[in-house]
């Protein structure tokens, strides 16, 4: 027959032991605290004492563990600065403003002297400058007396 040694191999045989002597520890009897043993009600008279009635103490290990109450912070949202719409100027087509600067004048069918007469200007006449010759001489005017535009110089013009 052989021995226990051969059979087992030697890196199994310490931590065999060891488990062993682990498990074996764990069938110990708790120790007692003396302070929380209980005492045995007093006899009344000493009869009625039996040998059954022994109370035994035993000590139970509870864990307490009080919950603590964590304030986490809560994200208060700042207000940001939101810009206040503004009014965009916007362009608007307005045609120049003219007065006939001279006592009378002559409105015309085109920019000289050469073309026909197409009606009469006095001073202080107002109307819309439309469009101009190619040098800025002659003026194409809307008065507001006319029904039409004709052609004014710029010279009794302001």
């Amino acid at each position: 027959m052989p021995k226990f040694r051969e059979r087992l191999p030697r890196p199994i045989l310490w931590p065999l032991i060891a488990g062993i002597a682990v498990l074996s520890a764990c069938n110990f009897p708790a120790e007692v605290n003396p302070s929380a043993t209980l005492s045995p009600e007093p006899p009344t008279a000493p009869s009625t004492i039996k040998p059954t009635d022994i109370s035994t103490a035993t000590a139970t290990h509870t864990a307490t563990s009080k919950a603590t109450v964590t304030n986490t912070p809560t994200i208060t949202l700042t207000p940001s600065i939101t810009p206040t719409p503004t009014i965009t100027p916007t362009a608007t087509f307005d045609f120049p403003d003219v007065n006939v600067n001279v006592g009378s004048a002559h409105c015309r069918y085109g920019p000289d002297v050469a073309y026909l007469h197409a009606g009469d200007l006095y001073e202080g006449d107002h109307g819309l400058l439309w469009n101009r010759n190619y040098n800025a001489t002659w003026f194409w005017v809307r008065f507001d007396k006319l029904n039409y535009a004709c052609w004014v110089s710029a010279t009794v013009v302001d």
